[in-house]
């Protein structure tokens, strides 16, 4: 087995990963003749274009970030009989649907555009995976490769818009670009989980945020369904064929600021919203713009009781003239919750600090002054911001909720956002307080 690998973006070779000596991972070498290309763009902002090779140390944070993470990972690792604790063997077996447009394979494989022959029709998918999740995402992932940066259990297909919901699906096979992320309710500690996650994107839709298209499937283990923001169509297909996608660039924050998946959370000794906000004023299209909607999801995720918010969940997308903005957001859930009164009980310690505090429920109004000046944010906009979040969050989740009914999940969705509004009401009022010590 050749220590090479291929790395490739848009069907065309970025570069090559080699191991060395004594690395925890490949080091990475752009390819001499995609550095002259007028197109060329960074894998990552924390690999700019260079002739150099970027260490295993260097390169690890971008290319790990692809990677599933947690219990997910050691799972996968398990399934294709290699370490967990050796991201370099897993991204070897996985690296052929990343996020993004990123393609990872061996030194002999092709890296030919997918035709409509590799995707392999799937039968009954969506009962199969929402009956048995584990065991059914589980074949999927050994039989066709697949799998999914991310902690979460989930699997990523190909839909047929042409059909329903229920059905059209399809295993992308040799590399062919995945559509949509299915997540099913893989236990019963977080009742309604889909559920939450559907009503919080629907309501972050209904304030005015960028949201990928997302659905229910209803059923007694209902599956939440989203469309994947960094596959886009690439040209009309012909008659009695489904779409082709084309892969977007992108990258999370994690691996745009260089640290690994395990360093994704805040801590006191780090500063996660200043850290991002640098990224966003040395590289965004338009960083005044950024900063701003970048702010407002930190504070979204506040209000609605989001604490893993965290460095992967906020992303970026890169195209060519080195335009970069934000991505959709994603992974929106109120985790507060499941307090152990209602479901398990999770951590309130939030994945982005709020001024000097993890722990969601001491954030204080002049935390948000320390947050407005490490987003860089004028008083008065980020006092705007806070006091729309609170105007609107109730009649936002009351939306989600008609959306839930029109799949029958009313009784359901009336209670779910009923709970997330009323679990809220502090922190609406701190947000509030906030806005009167920015005005």
């Amino acid at each position: 087995m050749s220590d090479l690998l291929r790395v490739y973006k848009g069907g065309v070779l970025v570069g090559v990963l080699d191991k060395g000596d004594s690395e925890p991972f490949y080091g990475f070498t752009y390819d001499e003749a995609y550095l002259k290309m007028s197109s060329a763009m960074p894998l990552s902002l924390s690999l700019p274009l260079s002739a150099r090779r970027y260490t295993g140390h260097e390169a690890m944070p971008f290319f790990e970030g692809l990677l599933p993470e947690g219990d997910v990972r050691e799972a996968v690792a398990r399934q294709f009989h290699v370490s967990a604790l050796r991201p370099m063997e897993l991204i070897r077996v996985l690296g052929k649907d990343c996020a993004g447009d990123v393609v990872v394979l061996g030194e002999d494989d092709s890296c030919d555009l997918p035709e409509e022959a590799a995707y392999v029709p799937l039968l009954n998918a969506l009962e199969e995976i929402a009956r048995y999740p584990y065991g059914a995402i589980s074949q999927l992932r050994a039989e066709y490769r697949l799998s999914l940066a991310g902690g979460q259990e989930k699997i990523a297909l190909f839909h047929d818009d042409r059909a329903p919901l229920a059905e059209g699906w399809f295993a992308p096979l040799a590399g062919a670009p995945s559509s949509h992320i299915i997540k099913p309710q893989v236990t019963d500690r977080f009742p309604f989980l889909a559920l939450n996650e559907f009503m919080c994107m629907e309501a972050a839709r209904a304030l005015g945020l960028d949201v990928p298209d997302a659905a229910i499937v209803p059923g007694e283990h209902p599956l939440f369904v989203v469309r994947r923001y960094d596959r886009e169509s690439a040209e009309e297909s012909g008659d009695g064929a489904p779409q082709m996608l084309r892969r977007v660039h992108q990258e999370d924050f994690c691996q745009a600021i260089g640290l690994t998946s395990g360093e994704k959370y805040e801590t006191q000794k780090t500063h996660h919203a200043q850290d991002m906000a640098a990224i966003l004023v040395g590289y965004a299209a338009r960083p005044i713009e950024a900063l701003g909607e970048l702010f407002r999801r930190i504070a979204l995720n506040y209000l609605i009781g989001n604490c893993d918010a965290h460095l992967k969940n906020y992303s970026l997308l890169l195209r060519e003239g080195a335009a970069v903005s934000l991505a959709p957001v994603y992974d929106l859930v109120c985790t507060a919750i499941y307090d152990g009164r209602f479901g398990g009980g999770l951590s309130r310690s939030m994945g982005i600090r709020i001024g000097d505090h993890l722990n969601i429920d001491r954030v204080t109004p002049s935390d948000f002054l320390l947050l407005a000046r490490d987003m860089r944010q004028p008083k008065r906009v980020a006092a705007t911001i806070l006091e729309e979040l609170v105007g609107s969050m109730e009649a936002a989740f009351e939306t989600a909720a008609i959306e839930l009914a029109k799949v029958g999940a009313g009784d359901d969705a009336y209670a779910m956002a009923q709970r997330i509004v009323a679990g809220a009401a502090k922190r609406k009022d701190v947000m509030l307080k906030a806005v009167g010590l920015l005005s």
